[in-house]
């Protein structure tokens, strides 16, 4: 599996208050099964769609941009980065509208837990495609999606979408999408 940040990166080990007790490199989180912090951000267009990526480095759907993030960054300062890294646009903290804020406890392989508090946001943006510049290092395809072909892609295979997208999109979003 390619990884497409730096393993090395330091992030914010947290406890189950999600405060901060300590670091880690980003290998190490999902190795040890520590809890950290990751942010998503989902990016709706007035037509009720969601802008997707389907990850580089598994193939699964994700909303707009998701990540982990440095120690030193807020979760709206990890947003703004998210999206500026993965989709090469510019957004705003004043952009976000937060949707969702919960523990998620999954396991990635039979070597590999990823126990860690997210927080999303959504933004309203209409974009055309092109206007978008993905780093194919971690995003492998943008599309906008409306809720019956994200409700397909989710219902067709478990690993076909992460689960926090599964979570954030069907109990956060369903009023949203069309």
């Amino acid at each position: 599996m390619k990884i497409p940040h730096d393993p090395d990166e330091i992030v914010a080990l947290v406890d189950e208050n999600d405060e901060i007790v300590g670091e880690s490199r980003r290998l190490d989180v999902h190795l040890k099964g520590f809890m950290h912090r990751e942010v998503a951000v989902a990016i709706v267009n007035s037509k009720g769609q969601m802008l997707m990526h389907k990850r580089a480095d598994n193939g699964q759907w994700d909303p707009s941009a998701a990540g982990h993030f440095p120690k030193d960054f807020s979760y709206e300062e990890a947003a703004v980065k998210e999206v500026e890294e993965e989709l090469g646009i510019m957004i705003e903290q004043s952009e976000l509208k937060e949707i969702c804020y919960q523990v998620f406890r999954n396991r990635i392989d039979d070597a590999k837990d990823n126990n860690r508090f997210v927080k999303a946001f959504m933004v309203v943006r209409d974009m055309d495609i092109e206007e978008f510049n993905i780093d194919p290092g971690e995003v492998a395809e943008v599309r906008w999606m409306g809720k019956e072909e994200i409700d397909s892609i989710a219902n067709s295979d478990e690993k076909a979408m992460t689960t926090a997208a599964r979570v954030i999109i069907q109990e956060k979003l369903g009023d949203v999408l069309k």
